[in-house]
């Protein structure tokens, strides 16, 4: 499950699906700022929920939040929700990297470098 941090704290996040995904589609497209507040809520209470979201800005009513605070949840909604795609990645490039022939290279290049300290 997919989980955000917001001022040092872990919220679980609501399944990444085509709903979520549409929404943050949306915010990502609004054409005017407000706009962009309007639909960053909806996304932030669709993978939050309602309760959450009241607790971190005190209210769901858009003309009485804090718009930065709004912005920095959003951020971390979006984040958490890259987090794990971001670690599988990573997990695979240093896969990739421990691969017998690349390993090869580097004790080689390592080699190269002692050979070339031992001339100097």
């Amino acid at each position: 499950m997919d989980r955000m941090i917001y001022d040092g704290r872990e919220y679980e996040l609501a399944k990444m699906n085509m709903k979520m995904a549409r929404l943050i589609d949306k915010t990502e497209k609004s054409a005017t700022i407000v706009e962009a507040y309007t639909n960053e809520l909806e996304t932030v209470r669709a993978a939050l929920g309602d309760d959450t979201v009241k607790e971190l800005l005190g209210t769901l009513v858009l003309e009485d939040i804090e718009l930065t605070d709004l912005v920095l949840i959003y951020n971390a909604v979006t984040a958490g929700y890259e987090a794990r795609i971001e670690a599988a990645r990573r997990a695979q490039e240093t896969a990739s990297v421990d691969r017998p022939v690349l390993k090869a290279v580097r004790d080689m290049a390592n080699d190269v470098r002692v050979i070339q300290s031992i001339d100097k």
